[in-house]
């Protein structure tokens, strides 16, 4: 994978792309970078999905259903 100036930039809209949807549905407590790793230009890590208080079946297909938002949100 290259670092190439077109490489940085598409990988920090992608990247950012993530970050939006998950502060539109309220989830914070993530991490975004552009710094290339062994497979990947950059990443979007919400280590705190697991630390959310969960009340019930709908609050959980809730914050499922976000955090597949999130995922999404950074495909072309």
């Amino acid at each position: 994978m290259g670092n190439s100036p077109n490489e940085k930039i598409a990988t920090a809209y992608h990247e950012a792309g993530h970050a939006v949807v998950a502060l539109a549905h309220g989830l914070t407590g993530f991490e975004v970078t552009i710094v290339p790793g062994e497979d990947s230009l950059g990443h979007y890590l919400h280590p705190g999905v697991l630390g959310y208080e969960i009340h019930g079946n709908r609050e959980r297909r809730s914050l499922a259903r976000d955090c597949i938002l999130v995922s999404y949100a950074g495909m072309h």
